[in-house]
């Protein structure tokens, strides 16, 4: 091959100039296109500008959601859990895709068994390596007299069993005059995000469960 070729279809790429318009070609269903002429002509913008607005409005939430798990968690964590998400979100869709056949079910790899165990394996790789060196046992500065008592070296899955018990129960308010409103909050708000499905295959006696 000669070097220096040009590409296929004739001119070589040059760079292209800060607000510049370049063209794109692609396909979309006829519902999407639907939605998009309403939508240009609720808005008096043409089906280009349409298609241009919300293109650029998709990265700004994204530059937005990204912020917003920053502010909550800091960047570290923040960084982390994103990571998890976009990586459970991807093995989750092509493992849809492997058990189901089709395209138009990998958004529904929550309720494949192997999608789903896919998503898992995901989310496990990424905390496995990016885990600290060192003996995830033993507690650096801590004046606690057994950190090998079961209570402490299953802090992590009892908080978690904790948050989804919360949830479970929908953040409704108990008795229990030391109840966590914090947690009860954050369980009102994680509920209808998971849906009835998901929330529905939390153990009923998750809180019991030592």
């Amino acid at each position: 091959m000669m070097e220096g070729r040009r590409r296929a279809g004739g001119r070589p790429a040059r760079e292209l100039l800060p607000g510049e318009r370049v063209p794109m070609s692609f396909r979309v269903p006829p519902e999407l296109k639907a939605r998009m002429d309403e939508a240009a002509a609720a808005s008096g913008r043409s089906v280009a500008q349409e298609i241009e607005m919300r293109l650029d409005r998709s990265f700004e939430r994204e530059d937005l959601l990204e912020e917003a798990l920053e502010l909550a968690f800091s960047r570290e964590p923040a960084g982390l859990l994103s990571t998890i998400a976009h990586a459970m979100v991807s093995a989750g869709r092509f493992g849809a895709l492997l058990s189901l056949d089709t395209l138009d079910a990998v958004d529904d790899w929550p309720y494949d068994p192997y999608a789903y165990h896919q998503a898992a394996c995901a989310a496990i790789t990424v905390l496995e390596q990016v885990r600290p060196a060192g003996n995830r046992w033993k507690l650096q500065k801590s004046r606690i007299a057994d950190p090998n008592a079961p209570e402490f070296r299953e802090a992590g899955a009892r908080q978690a069993r904790r948050l989804l018990g919360a949830i479970r129960d929908r953040g409704e308010l108990c008795a229990d005059q030391h109840r966590n409103r914090k947690l009860e909050g954050l369980a009102a708000r994680l509920g209808p995000m998971l849906g009835d499905d998901l929330v529905a295959r939390i153990p009923a006696d998750i809180g019991a469960q030592s």
